[in-house]
């Protein structure tokens, strides 16, 4: 706990082991430490005529044969695709023992409101405007930090998913709660020079793996290799050598739903970080109390420069907006 800049308010530093990774176990222990407040920012409503046309869409056989079979395939390719073009973001892989370069997180604060507002107007999920916003900052950044040469056409991150559907509280007390998470990996097209396209080429792969199983596949193959003779090594070895071949390590998961307060002082902001480990940088995005905060993890010219790229492009898309273009 440490004094914060204005009088009366304190900033709590929480760690909690795979909390982020997890997907929903940060928020139900927020939740259970936590209570409603009832002054903050009015819950999200959602919208239930999509959730209907995306249940319809998962159940559909043929469907999702073809996606499981999609996903199999792309998981056994993954070890053995090319790394991802060598950039100002990209780390080494000793990367990690220079302490230094990982210190730096500064952030940024956007109106929630405002980005649900634009999500509309351009018919993507809110997710899918954040994640564009990423991409095009990344972009921004390698075209100041390496003038002169175009940025790749794309580059991949690891994105951690939820695969449960709900947690059992007791059940972690006890010790017994098994971490269900999983991860997919996503291509960034940085290789857009405008935002629609950028954007279309985002909401296209998001919806692919929001309706396939691709979490899942990777989930079951992690497990089942685990339970081999001498499992842990083989998926050290793995993760470290796939890693490798990333550009950068991607959180994006809700807080809890409503405004809460813990200890009964009013919650104003909440934050998430992420450790960039080997990859050359880290990104977190979490929504609450009617606010969305990127925190952009890594070395400081790196995390600053991307900081800077996702400012601008929200600036620039705000001022479209308002002038109605």
């Amino acid at each position: 706990v440490g004094g914060g800049k204005v009088e009366g308010r304190v900033d709590l530093v929480w760690r909690l082991h795979h909390g982020l990774g997890d997907g929903v176990v940060l928020s139900k222990c927020l939740e259970e430490l936590c209570e409603a407040d009832e002054a903050g920012a009015e819950k999200p409503k959602k919208d239930e005529k999509k959730t209907e046309r995306k249940r319809k869409k998962k159940t559909n056989p043929l469907y999702f044969a073809w996606l499981s079979l999609k996903a199999v395939g792309k998981v056994l390719a993954l070890p053995l695709s090319c790394s991802d073009a060598q950039t100002n973001l990209k780390a080494p892989m000793d990367w990690r023992k220079v302490s230094p370069e990982k210190s730096y997180s500064p952030s940024l604060t956007m109106s929630l409101p405002l980005v649900r507002s634009e999500s509309k107007k351009r018919n993507c999920t809110i997710n899918d405007l954040l994640t564009a916003l990423l991409t095009r900052g990344i972009r921004r950044h390698l075209l100041l930090a390496s003038p002169g040469v175009a940025p790749p056409s794309s580059i991949r991150c690891l994105a951690v998913v939820n695969t449960r559907r709900d947690v059992d509280m007791s059940a972690f007390r006890a010790g017994r709660g098994a971490n269900e998470f999983s991860y997919v990996i996503p291509r960034l097209p940085t290789g857009h020079s405008t935002f629609p396209p950028c954007l279309s080429a985002v909401k296209r792969d998001m919806d692919a793996l929001k309706s396939g199983p691709e979490a899942v596949v990777v989930r079951e193959a992690n497990n089942l290799v685990k339970n081999m003779a001498g499992g842990s090594f083989v998926l050290k070895f793995n993760c470290d050598y796939v890693v490798n071949k990333l550009t950068l390590f991607f959180s994006n998961l809700a807080g809890p739903r409503e405004a809460v307060k813990l200890a009964g002082a009013r919650v104003l902001r909440m934050y998430n970080w992420v450790e960039p480990m080997m990859y050359g940088i880290g990104v977190s995005v979490m929504s609450y109390n009617g606010e969305v905060t990127f925190v952009v993890s890594g070395g400081k010219e790196r995390a600053e420069g991307v900081r800077k790229g996702i400012e601008e492009e929200w600036r620039e898309l705000v001022a479209e907006a308002e002038s109605g273009a």
